[in-house]
């Protein structure tokens, strides 16, 4: 098991492989213990700061990066 602590900054890899961010926020539900949703900030460019949210069922897996089990076009 991974802590929270250590998914704070991890890179965000979507089901193609494709790097698009990384973790920026955890929203945790302290009383059922369980994470709610994910923000993940988008690699974009230096200065986009574009985010989005990612919820826990969208996750495939952590490990040394945080896998989506669904595919998210930074482009767009």
């Amino acid at each position: 098991m991974v802590s929270l602590k250590k998914i704070y900054g991890m890179t965000v890899i979507d089901h193609k492989g494709q790097d698009i961010g990384k973790i920026k926020k955890i929203d945790f539900d302290e009383v059922n213990g369980k994470i709610n949703l994910f923000v993940i900030e988008l690699h974009k460019g230096y200065f986009s700061h574009e985010k989005i949210d990612v919820t826990f069922d969208k996750i495939q897996g952590i490990s040394d990066n945080v896998v989506l089990n669904i595919g998210i076009d930074i482009n767009e």
